[in-house]
């Protein structure tokens, strides 16, 4: 095989690992950012301010029909 022949497959090649790179890159850090988002998220969860704690009434259902 020519050297030629060959540059054309490693380019691309080379080209999708510096993709593979930038993908792990930002994985690793939304990764990071999501292990320093979690604890408070629990915390307050477990705090009940996460959620409303009263549910909003449905008149329809609160309604009698009869």
């Amino acid at each position: 095989m020519r050297p030629a022949e060959l540059h054309e497959i490693v380019r691309p090649v080379e080209a999708l690992f510096a993709l593979t790179d930038q993908i792990e890159a930002r994985f690793r850090k939304a990764q990071a950012e999501l292990g320093q988002l979690a604890p408070p998220l629990l915390a307050r969860a477990f705090r009940g301010q996460v959620v409303p704690q009263t549910a909003p009434t449905n008149r329809r259902l609160n309604s009698s029909t009869a």
